[in-house]
């Protein structure tokens, strides 16, 4: 199973709680997606079933204020998120973790499962 395709994204708080999910697509060596109040934009690279990439995510209403993963505030400006994880191509699954790149003390775990191929 192609690592590209849609995929639904769970993300847990840094205590390891489920706290949100989303959704991205990985095609030709980027990401694009977003959940009920951010976006996400990036690339990544998969190396064997090793996945590495880097994102920018951003609150796109700016007249809500939303509260991340990481417990900072989303703002339109966004962060830069780092992202490390394993593919496993066989059960259609990645799992690793993600941080913001100028604090990568603070990990936080995300879980994703492939719901759909890319059309033709």
């Amino acid at each position: 199973m192609s690592v590209e395709g849609m995929w639904a994204v769970y993300f847990n708080d840094a205590s390891g709680k489920q706290i949100n999910s989303g959704i991205a697509v990985l095609e030709t060596g980027r990401i694009f997606g977003g959940d009920s109040m951010m976006a996400y934009l990036g690339n990544y690279v998969l190396s064997g079933s090793k996945i590495v990439g880097n994102l920018k995510i951003w609150a796109y209403n700016p007249h809500q204020f939303v509260t991340t993963a990481f417990g900072n505030m989303g703002t339109p400006q966004g962060d830069n998120l780092t992202l490390e994880g394993i593919h496993d191509n066989v059960k259609g699954e990645m799992t690793g973790h993600l941080w913001v790149t100028k604090s990568p003390s603070l990990k936080i775990s995300a879980r994703l499962v492939k719901v759909a191929e890319l059309p033709n």
